[in-house]
């Protein structure tokens, strides 16, 4: 474990400074971003579908209403903060206009969750909202029992169940950044034995105990990935500001060839080999159904790649009623490659806040999630429709990340002064 500098020590002074302080303001920031994590993991606690809507569409409120209040009168504190914004409402008004030229008006829903989203990562990122360590490690471990226990009791069973799996995966990454966060602030190491450790080792046990559960094949490989990314970064590579910035368009390019070849992989000689390894490890063939929906939908948009085959696109044939299961896919088909790129924009702001500040272990935990998040929704998709509540699990644990980096820049320049 890299052992503090002195800027790193000020930072840190400043920051706990800030999470203890007793203003009333502060307080109820801390109080507000709590419970916008209760709504977000509302699917862990209870089994309606009218309840979990109901707390989701509620963590948008209580976003809007703090985004609102915070940048009223001012400009907002952070310029990626305001691209990242700029781009979504960009996008939000390209799937606008793919309504109106499909006549979907039904698909005005994408539009509305968009904005939602940007308003919603925003005022974590600039800190209208914040989420205190100690409640997201005790909430994140409290979800994840909750999950198990209600699969062993036969309330919610988990088995085939990829999206409480989702869920559950990123639920615990956000207690993971959370534990590192307070860890390097408090300048403890991080096996140091208290409660809090006590807590994400129980969190740790409840995740394993739900994968094994749900045998779903998405969530076990994108924490495996988060895993070893973390550790590459922390301990091995260290690719550090614009190198680790330029990196972004490498993974993503990386991930857009996977997605081709995964959509082909049948014609390969290797695919029968591969195959067979999969099915023996998960009883699952390892291209499952993706591979024809997505040369479906490369199909649909050949004659207008640009603006893409319009709103609410979805597979037909033996593919009707389901999604494209890959976010990168389905805003290709409706929106085509200029949606497409105003996404990926949109989350390299963010990317860039984080790389500046990788040598901060939460700030790099982070960054390894965001690259789980990258690769899952390479296989699913949930950043922008479809399985919402799993979706803005991950936004958050995006926007937690960010508004640390940027606590980080400032109370180094606070610190400095």
């Amino acid at each position: 474990m890299r052992t503090p500098g002195k800027e790193d020590a000020g930072a840190m002074n400043v920051i706990d400074r800030r999470n203890n302080s007793t203003s009333p303001v502060r307080k109820t920031e801390l109080l507000v971003g709590g419970s916008v994590f209760v709504l977000l993991a509302a699917s862990c606690f209870v089994d309606s579908e009218m309840i979990e809507d109901g707390a989701l569409l509620g963590a948008f409120a209580i976003a809007a209403v703090s985004f609102f209040i915070g940048a009223y009168g001012k400009s907002l504190s952070s310029k990626a903060a305001g691209r990242f914004l700029i781009c979504m409402v960009v996008l939000a008004f390209v799937q606008l206009v793919d309504c109106f030229a499909a006549r979907e008006l039904s698909a005005i829903r994408y539009v509305a969750f968009t904005l939602a989203i940007a308003v919603f990562v925003v005022a974590f990122c600039e800190g209208f909202l914040r989420l205190g360590s100690d409640a997201a490690m005790v909430l994140s471990c409290m979800a994840l029992g909750s999950c198990v226990f209600k699969s062993f009791a036969g309330i919610s069973p988990l088995y085939h169940d990829n999206t409480t799996s989702g869920i559950m995966a990123f639920v615990y990454m956000v207690g993971v950044f959370a534990f590192l966060a307070q860890r390097h602030n408090a300048g403890k190491r991080w096996l140091a034995l208290d409660w809090r450790l006590v807590f994400v080792i129980a969190s740790s046990i409840f995740l394993c105990i739900g994968l094994e559960l749900s045998k779903a094949r998405t969530a076990l490989l994108t924490c495996l990935i988060v895993c070893v990314m973390f550790l590459v970064l922390r301990y091995v590579v260290r690719v550090r500001g614009k190198a680790l910035q330029v990196s972004y368009f490498l993974i993503v390019l990386l991930l857009f060839a996977a997605v081709i070849l995964y959509a082909n992989i049948r014609q390969f000689d290797w695919y029968d080999d591969l195959n067979q390894y999969s099915q023996l490890l998960s009883g699952k063939n390892i291209d499952s159904s993706r591979a024809g929906i997505w040369r479906q939908g490369f199909s649909a948009i050949e004659d207008n790649l640009l603006f893409g085959a319009g709103a609410d696109m979805l597979p037909t044939d033996q593919y009707e009623g389901r999604s494209y299961h890959s976010s990168y896919v389905q805003v290709l088909v409706q929106n085509g490659l200029m949606g497409l790129a105003l996404l990926m924009g949109a989350l390299y702001f963010i990317w860039s806040v984080l790389a500046k500040h990788a040598d901060d272990p939460a700030v790099c935990f982070g960054i390894a999630v965001f690259v789980g998040i990258l690769i899952y929704n390479c296989f699913e998709c949930t950043l922008l429709s479809n399985k919402v509540a799993l979706g803005l699990i991950q936004w958050f644990a995006l926007a937690l990340a960010c508004q640390r980096a940027l606590a980080l820049r400032e109370a180094t320049t606070e610190d400095c002064r």
